[in-house]
């Protein structure tokens, strides 16, 4: 079966092939730990031998401590790479905000960022207080969809009642919240 994820991997006649775990070599095999961090993350194993001369031993060890540096530099490069996309994102939202002069124009803003994770729907509401300064009403002034609006028209206006999910926004402290799985997220109404 294709599907099944090969316990590791073997470096024999110039080329990497995939180890099963028939393989009668993987039974014998002296194993040191991949670590990154202190953490076991993998082995890297000898197969056919139980052990090693002093000088061979040194050599392994030199290997995988090498291996464990490399693994961490990668991960650290795509991490890196991953931090450089958000703030080049997070950059070009704000430009297009401090540009913004209408409420559509800053929900293009934001739904730059929204239509690259594939989001369908997206509105910008402004909540307004009744006279205690608690959120009484919600004023629908833009919304997008990607196709099939279910969202109010513009200029609807909706008791705070209606969307139990403002109380969580309100006491995040000007957070913003992301709900990956809208269908299955306990604190949103229908």
């Amino acid at each position: 079966d294709q599907s099944v994820t090969s316990p590791g991997y073997i470096y024999q006649d110039h080329e990497v092939k995939a180890l099963s775990e028939s393989d009668e070599s993987f039974d014998k095999a002296l194993a040191y730990d991949i670590k990154v961090h202190d953490e076991a993350i993998g082995k890297l194993s000898i197969a056919g031998i139980e052990a090693l001369s002093e000088d061979d031993a040194d050599l392994a060890a030199a290997i995988n401590e090498q291996l464990s540096a490399h693994l961490e530099n990668l991960r650290l490069s795509a991490q890196t790479e991953q931090a450089l996309a958000q703030t080049e994102m997070l950059y070009n939202i704000g430009s297009k905000l401090n540009l913004a002069t209408t409420e559509n124009e800053i929900l293009e803003a934001v739904n730059s960022f929204a239509m690259n994770i594939e989001c369908s729907q997206s509105s910008l509401m402004y909540i307004d207080p009744d006279s205690s300064g608690e959120p009484e009403w919600l004023t629908f002034v833009a919304t997008w969809a990607r196709e099939n609006p279910q969202t109010a028209p513009v200029g609807t206006r909706l008791p705070v009642t209606q969307y139990p999910i403002i109380s969580t926004l309100l006491t995040r402290n000007d957070e913003p919240l992301f709900i990956p799985d809208v269908a299955n997220t306990e604190n949103i109404d229908e």
